[in-house]
């Protein structure tokens, strides 16, 4: 992801290096800094940040919630929508 830092503050643009579009979901940061000057020591803050308006996520078929949706075939050829949690499906999906 994309930052500018200045005077008014902190922005994210959502696109990696080549300028392409990152998915929607959370996005985990670490900014270290070192003095110039030597005086006092290193500082390292992290956080996260969600990024929304992004490509979507495959098979997000909901849209926006950036985690991979489930449909399943059933014996008599229905489908059933199972929205992602981000974890892994119970046993028999």
């Amino acid at each position: 992801m994309r930052w500018t830092v200045d005077e008014a503050g902190a922005n994210a643009f959502g696109t990696d290096p080549g300028n392409t579009f990152l998915p929607n979901g959370s996005y985990d940061w670490t900014l270290a800094v070192t003095p110039a000057d030597g005086v006092g020591g290193p500082l390292e803050l992290s956080g996260s940040v969600a990024l929304r308006g992004g490509s979507p996520v495959r098979h997000d078929h909901l849209g926006g919630d950036a985690t991979g949706d489930l449909l399943t075939l059933d014996a008599s050829g229905g489908l059933t929508f199972h929205q992602g949690t981000g974890k892994a499906p119970s046993p028999g999906r």
